[in-house]
């Protein structure tokens, strides 16, 4: 996707029916966080302390599971204000539509996680321009970037354990002016977030 507009479009869309409405969740934590489907398959209401899903007190972290790299393995995701709009209203919905389900995301039934490969495959069904979950964690590199944080912090987000030479051979390289303040500066939420038009909530 170009930009997050895109991403709250197709999650939108998943939220016109109860049994795609978990896709839109995870497609947007997938973009907001940068984390690999697995990764965020694994994030759990019930999480003990420093496990995937658990936050801290202070509510500025969330703990994740990384698949890859475990040597230079990052297990947090900080929770800016964006991210933190998206996780009460998530956790809104899911109180509502899965009281009883530990995980994030579960799967059909309501109790058990959502399969791996949901998402990909019912974003290979639309029409239009390829969207894919490893395109989200570039995305995330792109918003990441347009705000002017450097590539080496990126890297550490994400877990990459080559650093910035592995962020320029798979997402390209980066405009030198954005990073002196003068990219885009993109942003996760751009306009009314997609989860506002979940009908169930009208």
């Amino acid at each position: 996707p170009n930009d997050m507009r895109v991403v709250h479009r197709l999650a939108a869309r998943f939220f016109t029916r109860p049994n795609s409405e978990v896709l839109g969740w995870q497609l947007l934590f997938a973009a907001m966080t940068g984390q690999r489907t697995e990764e965020v398959l694994s994030l759990r209401n019930d999480a003990a302390a420093e496990e995937p899903g658990w936050m801290t007190k202070d509510g500025g972290t969330l703990y994740v599971r990384r698949v890859k790299n475990k040597g230079r393995e990052n297990p947090c995701v900080c929770v800016n204000d964006d991210l933190r709009r998206l996780l009460e209203a998530h956790a809104n919905w899911k109180a509502k539509r899965y009281p009883n389900c530990p995980w994030y995301f579960p799967g059909r039934d309501g109790k058990a996680i959502l399969s791996a490969g949901a998402l990909a495959k019912a974003l290979r069904k639309r029409k239009g321009k390829r969207v894919t979950p490893h395109g989200l964690r570039a995305l995330y590199v792109k918003v990441r970037r347009s705000n002017g944080i450097p590539d080496n912090q990126i890297a550490w987000e994400l877990n990459h354990i080559s650093g910035v030479s592995m962020l320029e051979d798979v997402y390209g390289g980066i405009p030198p002016h954005w990073m002196s303040g003068n990219g885009p500066k993109l942003t996760w939420i751009p306009g009314k977030p997609a989860w506002e038009g979940i009908p169930t909530w009208a």
